[in-house]
């Protein structure tokens, strides 16, 4: 049996190397911290351009106005059209479409003011400060991306399963040695206790199991893992959260009918 509980050992020690060691749970971690490093960017930009907006003129724009209100900064962007709406010349950086400021997934940013309404209204806004998401400008105004909300949930997948695998790929060697260790082989009656294991054997069984570790990393050490920035694979579902936003906003009288059909008219046009 224990030659059983050994090779089990070193088949979930060499399983649990190659699952450990995925290129996916190594680069795919950082690849989403790269995004939400631009887009914290763009947030902390908008700020800045709302806040001197303010001291110019007294007062931050209301929510019918938004980003509209921000000519200076989009006289410095490239439209979105004019780039074609892929990323080949500027695949990082804020456009604009017609009224809306874009984050480089094509889904617009959104302002939220929540000064003169009741509470009740935003009660389930996501407007907060977390970072690479969402950033509070001032007392009742915030500037968010509901495209990041959408990619922060892949993320939080991502990380979820990262952690089961993990634990599962260093809980299997771990119980299957601990069965390997307290395996003794019953002394029978009128027998000699049996042997104990060689230095040989033992030095033996130590390679092998090394050997499994490391035999479990070689394909990953020899993958190719290339990652798109920006992709817009997740576009139509990020499009539905911000369509979403914009309907809870309508119904809730934050803007008026005519402000919710421009930006949706802009958002169904950047989804063809």
């Amino acid at each position: 049996m224990r030659n059983v509980y050994f090779i089990l050992t070193c088949i979930s020690v060499a399983a649990g190397a190659f699952f450990f060691t995925l290129p996916e749970y190594k680069y795919k971690p950082r690849w989403y911290k790269f995004h939400f490093s631009f887009i914290q960017e763009h947030l902390t930009k908008l700020k800045d351009e709302l806040i001197l907006y303010k001291q110019q003129n007294g007062k931050y724009p209301d929510n019918n106005e938004g980003f509209l209100a921000l000519d200076k900064l989009k006289s410095g962007m490239q439209s979105c059209e004019l780039n074609n709406r892929y990323y080949a010349s500027y695949p990082y950086e804020m456009t604009f479409s017609g009224t809306e400021i874009l984050s480089p997934w094509l889904i617009p940013y959104v302002y939220e003011n929540r000064n003169g309404l009741k509470p009740a209204v935003f009660r389930d806004s996501p407007a907060s400060d977390k970072y690479g998401i969402s950033i509070k400008v001032d007392d009742g105004i915030f500037v968010y991306s509901p495209a990041a909300i959408v990619f922060n949930r892949y993320y939080k997948m991502l990380l979820y399963e990262l952690y089961a695998v993990r634990l599962i790929s260093a809980g299997l060697p771990i119980f299957f040695l601990i069965l390997l260790m307290r395996h003794t082989p019953k002394r029978r009656l009128n027998k000699l206790p049996p042997k104990r294991p060689s230095l040989l054997k033992k030095l033996a069984g130590i390679s092998i199991f090394l050997i499994s570790m490391f035999a479990g990393t070689i394909p990953n050490q020899i993958t190719c893992y290339v990652m798109i920035h920006f992709s817009r694979y997740k576009h139509p579902e990020m499009a539905a959260e911000y369509v979403s936003l914009l309907n809870k906003y309508r119904d809730n009288g934050v803007i008026t009918e005519a402000t919710y059909q421009k930006r949706l008219k802009i958002i169904r046009d950047l989804s063809k």
